[in-house]
């Protein structure tokens, strides 16, 4: 039997999740929570893209900078499992930036 999450390539968003949010990215670490999104019991996606400018970003707890982390590039979009979503942490490469992020099930 198939993997129903890996093989699903059209989640739907999560209706009870409320609107869609947008985190501002600067020079202080910031997670999507700390920055008043909250979570659905039922989500288990995040779509989320980067705008204005790149960030760095841990999923292990690490505080992420220019030497511990991976690089988010502005202009794209990422699906993330909720679980990843929740441990991310963002700080800002160069400028602030914003993260639109919205919620999926499958």
């Amino acid at each position: 039997m198939g993997n129903s999450l890996v093989v699903n390539l059209y989640p739907k968003p999560n209706s009870s999740a409320g609107n869609m949010k947008m985190l501002t990215v600067s020079s202080s670490v910031i997670k999507l929570e700390s920055g008043g999104y909250t979570f659905h019991e039922d989500t288990k996606f995040v779509v989320l893209d980067v705008q204005d400018n790149d960030v760095y970003v841990t999923y292990t707890g690490e505080t992420p900078s220019a030497t511990v982390g991976h690089i988010l590039y502005a202009g794209n979009s990422y699906t993330w499992d909720v679980d990843t979503a929740k441990a991310a942490k963002f700080i800002q490469v160069g400028g602030a930036s914003v993260i639109a992020a919205s919620q999926f099930t499958d």
